[in-house]
């Protein structure tokens, strides 16, 4: 969450500082793809297996990734995904909309304060839904009220 609203605060101000935005977006794309770069090695590399696998715990590729078929979390799986790419498509458009309608990209980090407030809210309100109603209707009713929002 905090990663987030850094990107959503940091990324319309560095955009806005360039009268070039296609300069902006390759700086965006150099310090995203070397964030990512340093933190996916450094993450590998602070790895440590805790136990070691015994000869008779071999699998298979196969074996691996037959887990995606068992039904929750291949629906868990498919959510995510299909609410990521609304969520970029989302992201997407709404920074063109800032630049060539509303031709103030500072907007987008007033909103950003905004989406703040209210995912904090709603973390403190997740829990005591939780224990109320369970997991699998805050689940499901989170989706479906943020996929209304979106449109």
């Amino acid at each position: 969450m905090a990663g987030s609203m850094i990107i959503s605060i940091g990324v319309p101000l560095v955009i806005n500082a360039y009268a070039d935005k296609r300069t902006a977006y390759f700086i965006l794309v150099g310090i995203a793809s070397a964030a990512i770069a340093v933190f996916s090695v450094g993450g590998a590399l602070g790895v440590n297996e805790r136990v070691g696998a015994s000869e008779n715990q071999k699998y298979s590729v196969k074996q691996m990734f037959g887990f995606l078929t068992l039904e929750p979390v291949l629906i868990t799986f498919l959510s995510q995904l299909l609410f990521s790419i609304g969520g970029a498509i989302g992201g997407t458009t709404e920074i063109y909309y800032m630049i060539y309608v509303m031709e103030d990209v500072t907007l987008l980090t007033k909103a950003s304060l905004f989406k703040l407030i209210g995912m904090t809210g709603a973390v403190l309100l997740n829990t005591y839904l939780v224990r109320i109603v369970g997991k699998r209707i805050v689940y499901s009713s989170g989706i479906l009220l943020i996929s209304a929002a979106l449109f």
